[in-house]
């Protein structure tokens, strides 16, 4: 009966390995920023750190291997720390705050894993968080539970600040995509407090495998709705949020629709090449998001060259300062950027105070107004 017990749960990590492998190798660069994919690949093989020790160390805790069990726990435990870290670091990537990129804040928010890193690393002597007793049993120390919530507090943390950015957003597709990664945290706390009360069984795997399915396939989803070069929302994230929010429009909240191009781009990529064509366009990307998270409005890649931006509601006032709130901020990330070109915006906007109004028609006179200020800009 011990042996079928421990051949199941060697089975159960096998087939966690196996799914956590595919899923690494599936990740790359077109799923989130640079450092979400880092952060998501690192906390992939510190999971598979924690299933891979978990199939060792199953067969030395029932007996049926006779050698030391403290170096696998500790490994163990070392890894479910370092996830959890990562899956932090993950969720501030995606946020990619500006407090999140202090100096000071990356340091602070290391202290709650070197704290867990001690406590784990020296407990094959003090004991604090497991031990073995006289039977080679394993045995959950004292300090066992305030190593989990160290460990949690990181996920806990992502939880509650992807939680708030949620509801700043105006895009339910966004939303939706925040809220499913802010359900993550269920899974591993379940499983802990489990794992305190019914010792020895592999549930910590699952459900970190669970969650790490769902976000992965929230990560998929996302980009039908993604532009993969600037990261922005596309043209069907556009076409959805306008039909939603159209239908809300009114003269006291109207809804404004602004679309730009950046002038002289066709130059850029002849002289510089397409390369530079696409850190221009990652740049201006870079501007308008942080345009968003300053004003909550929204804000895509529209196609080529071009990018809009949707305010609504009582935002949608003064849509010429808008705009130079928008040109000041693709200036700011320009001069950052030192570049041997200068990038500029042309744009034009168009006003929606019906429910009745048409997609179609509000994007029209947009561009019209665009390619007219291009026009009269150049002369």
């Amino acid at each position: 009966m011990v042996f079928t017990y421990t051949f199941a749960y060697f089975l159960v990590t096998v087939v966690c390995a196996l799914i956590a492998t595919t899923i690494l190798f599936q990740i790359n660069i077109n799923l989130g920023s640079e450092q979400e994919v880092l952060a998501f690949r690192n906390y992939l093989l510190w999971y598979l750190g924690f299933v891979l020790s978990n199939m060792v160390w199953v067969w030395i805790n029932f007996g049926f291997l006779k050698w030391d069990g403290s170096f696998f726990s500790v490994i163990n435990l070392i890894s479910i720390c370092m996830a959890s870290y990562y899956w932090f670091k993950y969720v501030e990537a995606k946020l990619s705050t500006d407090f999140v990129k202090m100096r000071t804040f990356r340091i602070v928010s290391m202290v709650p894993l070197v704290i867990a890193l001690g406590f784990i690393l020296t407990t094959p002597i003090t004991k604090w968080v497991f031990y073995y007793n006289e039977k080679n049993e394993y045995i959950h120390g004292p300090l066992y539970p305030t190593m989990f919530i160290l460990a949690v507090s990181y996920l806990v943390f992502a939880t509650a600040h992807i939680t708030l950015q949620s509801r700043k957003l105006s895009s339910k597709n966004q939303k939706r995509s925040y809220h499913i990664e802010a359900t993550f945290l269920v899974f591993p706390v379940a499983a802990g407090l489990l794992d305190i009360v019914a010792e020895n069984l592999p549930v910590m795997e699952l459900a970190l495998l669970f969650g790490t399915v769902l976000i992965y396939t929230n990560l998929l989803q996302s980009q039908i709705f993604t532009d993969n070069v600037t990261q922005l929302s596309n043209r069907k994230a556009v076409d959805s949020y306008l039909a939603e929010h159209i239908m809300t429009a009114n003269e006291k909240e109207p809804l404004l629709f602004f679309i730009g191009d950046i002038d002289n781009f066709k130059l850029i990529n002849d002289t510089y090449g397409h390369v530079e064509g696409d850190k221009a366009l990652r740049l201006v990307g870079l501007a308008l998001n942080k345009y968003r998270e300053n004003s909550h409005n929204f804000v895509a890649r529209w196609g080529g060259d071009e990018f809009c931006v949707i305010v609504s509601g009582p935002n949608a006032k003064n849509p010429e300062r808008i705009i130079a709130d928008i040109r000041k901020y693709i200036d700011e990330e320009s001069k950052k950027a030192d570049l041997d070109y200068i990038i500029e915006m042309s744009m034009g906007y168009a006003k929606c105070i019906s429910p009745l109004a048409s997609a179609e028609k509000l994007i029209d006179t947009a561009d019209d107004m665009m390619y007219k200020n291009k026009t009269e800009e150049k002369a």
